[in-house]
């Protein structure tokens, strides 16, 4: 097995221009490898030590007389990291396996029901000609790329964070020149590349990013993601915590939702969008739900009811800003404060940065003029501007999992003094004859607690159990819940888990361009375990994600097979890859049903 949690561990490399004033005032040598990523920039202080020295006296001649000052060196200390091993490796394996399966799948291009079904509904129109492009039946999933989080949420270890694409950080120690760096770490946009005709090079022009090939992104703290529904109970917190809603108030889901606050003059004008569609259905139309209650209405994962969740708490609330408020209790917009660099901070979308994203063109002058109703009907349902990291969505449900208490994520285990001898077992360090640099805090850190009443808590949880349970929903007909299909064989004796599916919508509302979220925790408290995943482009939540998320909550029950962690093989230096393949040889986990 190749080098596990590189985006974690990160690397060294030169001091550069930008940080040489910082490191010389600290009595850095300019030629001096540090930390430039992960835990070894993070902890760059505590892993280097202290240079020593020693002054001579010396005669006319440059011979030494006497030794006038000595100072020892002080080697750095030893870090542990709270990564387990085994969870590292499988949910590296279980994140790619994933990936590279759902590149062999297909997102559907349906015929247009407005057409009378003679065309396709998807299309692309030249903004010259005007001329649609229809794509086919039948479009591959892209899947490039994805993280995985797994967390202890009694005490906010982070037992496992997986990023892909993945790379061998050893390439920062094997003299990687910029040619080959350019190699290994190409993140070009292929189907972009034109080419001359006469020289066969490309043309420069066309040669641009793209962001989805990104190796030395730790998207588990990094990617700026749409939650989708996976927001849904963090939306239902706002609406039962403030009174807006209760346990046992129901809703009539038609399939749509029409605003209520807007006059109905507008809305015919068809300037401002008033009217709002539940998710596709098998039938072609959008999804009758019925009565639906918070608990159902999670289980479901039924739009209308959330979509109506943000227009009244904006329109019936003197704060305006209400929904905003109570989801950012649960960390989202700031950083987790996680011993990781470049961390994603994440965006609560509001009037701010509206005009903060007008003003830098991101949306356009006409959007940024004001934070509308509309807006927050999208914001209730994860879409919109809201984006948040993997990282940020499993601390939130850990809060509710833990009935309250935000934890601070813990990637550092153990500061130990320098030393640490080796163990007899090749590759291993010998714990026991550590010594604490300082005391470690084993039960995590509170960042904050957050007012969760036991039957807010119950009704949301029991919503979240379902998911993975059953039993659906009657209405027209009967509506699994989102999860119960995936979890149909998920067996007594594994972890009992409540979670949440979700589909991001992409660009242009292109399904194969949908990304796909899944966040789960136990609900057993002997096993405190939380797991977040989220794949780009990749699909349905129940389809992308939730395999994974399902496939580690059965390895970390001992159910789904694991391969032993073993020493990695040198350095192939002749590789044009930044990392072999994980492959994971039992897929048995990512069984469906249907």
């Amino acid at each position: 097995m190749r080098p596990l949690a590189s985006h974690v561990v990160g690397y060294m490399g030169a001091i550069t221009a930008e940080t040489k004033d910082q490191y010389t005032s600290n009595g850095y040598s300019l030629n001096e490898r540090v930390g430039q990523f992960g835990v070894e920039l993070s902890m760059e202080e505590e892993l280097h030590g202290e240079w020593g020295y020693i002054k001579f006296e010396v005669d006319n001649r440059n011979r030494i007389v006497s030794v006038i000052e000595e100072v020892p060196p002080i080697n750095g200390r030893d870090i542990q990291l709270t990564i387990d091993l085994d969870q590292q490796q499988y949910a590296e394996q279980v994140l790619e396996t994933q990936l590279r399966l759902r590149q062999q799948a297909v997102a559907r291009n349906p015929l247009d029901r407005d057409t009378n079904f003679t065309t396709r509904a998807f299309y692309e129109t030249d903004p010259v000609t005007a001329e649609k492009t229809y794509y086919p039946e039948e479009v591959p999933f892209k899947a490039p790329a994805g993280a995985v989080v797994v967390q202890n949420h009694e005490t906010g270890h982070v037992i496992a964070m997986a990023s892909y694409p993945t790379f061998d950080n050893r390439w920062f120690e094997s003299d990687l020149g910029g040619g080959k760096f350019a190699e290994i770490f190409d993140a070009t946009d292929l189907e972009a590349v034109e080419y001359d005709l006469v020289t066969g090079l490309p043309i420069p022009d066309t040669v641009k990013t793209d962001p989805d090939r990104s190796t030395l992104v730790n998207r588990a703290i990094q990617g700026r993601y749409n939650l989708g529904s996976t927001f849904k109970p963090f939306t239902a917190y706002a609406a039962l915590s403030t009174g807006l809603l209760t346990t046992t108030e129901t809703y009539e889901d038609t399939g749509t939702y029409k605003m209520l606050s807007v006059d109905q003059a507008k809305c015919d004008s068809g300037l401002v969008r008033c009217v709002y569609k539940n998710a596709t259905c098998p039938f072609g139309g959008p999804c009758v739900y019925g009565t639906v209650d918070v608990h159902t209405a999670l289980a479901v994962s039924s739009d209308a009811f959330f979509y109506r969740i943000g227009e009244l708490i904006m329109e019936e609330n003197v704060q305006k800003d209400l929904l905003q408020q109570q989801v950012k209790l649960f960390g989202f917009g700031s950083d987790t404060g996680i011993d990781l660099p470049f961390e994603f901070d994440g965006t609560v979308p509001d009037r701010e940065l509206k005009e903060r994203y007008a003003a830098s063109g991101v949306i356009s002058k006409d959007e940024g003029t004001g934070y509308f109703t509309g807006d927050n009907v999208q914001f209730a349902i994860g879409q919109g501007l809201l984006s948040a990291s993997p990282l940020q969505l499993a601390v939130g449900y850990g809060t509710i999992a833990n009935s309250g208490f935000v934890m601070k994520p813990e990637i550092i285990k153990a500061v130990f003094e320098a030393g640490v001898p080796d163990s007899d077992r090749q590759g291993y360090a010998d714990i026991s004859q550590a010594r604490f640099a300082e005391e470690p805090n084993v039960d995590g850190e509170v960042i904050r607690q957050i007012p969760m009443p036991s039957e807010i808590r119950d009704e949301i949880s029991s919503g979240l159990r379902r998911v993975i349970t059953g039993p659906g929903h009657f209405s027209d007909y009967l509506h699994s819940t989102t999860g119960e299909k995936l979890f149909f064989d998920y067996p007594s004796s594994a972890i009992p888990i409540a979670g949440k599916t979700g589909t991001a919508q992409g660009r242009n509302n292109f399904p194969w361009n949908d990304s796909s979220a899944f966040t789960g925790y136990s609900i057993d408290p002997e096993q405190p375990y939380t797991v977040a995943a989220y794949l780009e482009k990749a699909g349905y939540g129940a389809t992308a994600a939730g395999p994974v998320v399902k496939c580690i909550f059965l390895q970390l029950s001992g159910v789904a097979p694991t391969d032993p962690v073993t020493i990695s093989e040198p350095l192939d230096t002749n590789s044009i890859f930044p990392a072999a393949p994980k492959k994971l040889d039992d897929t048995a986990c990512f069984s469906r049903r249907g």
